[in-house]
């Protein structure tokens, strides 16, 4: 699933025309720098949610001609995070899925970061992973960092900072926290927590940039920091 139905109000005033998304950056769309990192995983079905001008959302989506492509429309109520995934969960019965915000992506690596998190997730128990980033490595960030990463793979969240990590939006979650809660407004954070305390959410490090762009601001950064890295 790519999350892709914010309101992109600190994108202002290009979001007035169109939605955040289908702003470009280094001439592609941010939707498109994210659906490429997905199909390094060649995935049968692929969710994008909706909400802000979402009749050019749909065109962009009919125009790729993708059968793979569904659209879990949130045009009515805008459902945060876990709400959405909650809604994306209703369109498949698969009992986990790989979920990815519409405005963090990387260049395309020597290894798939998002094929490396799917294999660490599958080692081991625990219910969820989180793809993260150094705080260092990144454009359109300027926070104290989210997480911290033990040797062993386990998320931590220390209530002090600065912290190394960032959660770079790429996510493995499972099912049964979202059932039942198709339609409700929550963020996934809500789900998280109960993980995190327990020290039970696992998390890879990507290697090397990686790019949010939330602001027109971070447009030029990333553009900047993508001609160093030469892709």
């Amino acid at each position: 699933m790519i999350l892709a139905a914010g309101l992109g109000t600190r994108m202002k005033p290009l979001t007035d025309m169109r939605p955040k998304p289908l702003i470009k950056v280094a001439g592609k769309t941010l939707l498109e720098h994210v659906l490429e990192r997905v199909e390094e995983l060649a995935p049968s079905r692929i969710i994008i949610n909706i909400h802000a001008h979402a009749p050019m959302m749909r065109s962009f989506v009919k125009q790729r001609s993708d059968p793979r492509i569904l659209v879990s429309d949130e045009t009515d109520q805008l459902l945060d995070s876990g709400g959405g995934m909650a809604q994306a969960f209703d369109l498949h019965d698969e009992r986990e899925m790989i979920c990815l915000n519409g405005d963090i992506f990387w260049p395309r690596g020597a290894s798939s970061s998002l094929g490396r998190l799917l294999k660490v997730h599958d080692q081991h128990d625990g219910p969820a992973s989180l793809l993260l980033g150094a705080a260092s490595q990144g454009t359109g960030y300027d926070g104290p960092g989210d997480f911290t990463l033990n040797a062993r793979g386990i998320i931590g969240r220390p209530n002090h900072g600065p912290n190394p990590f960032v959660f770079l939006g790429a996510q493995i979650l499972p099912r049964a926290p979202f059932a039942q809660r198709s339609g409700e407004t929550f963020s996934v954070r809500e789900i998280w927590q109960p993980w995190l305390d327990e020290g039970v959410m696992h998390g890879l490090r990507h290697d090397g940039l990686w790019c949010h762009v939330g602001s027109p601001r971070a447009i030029e950064e990333a553009e900047r920091a993508l001609k160093r890295y030469g892709s």
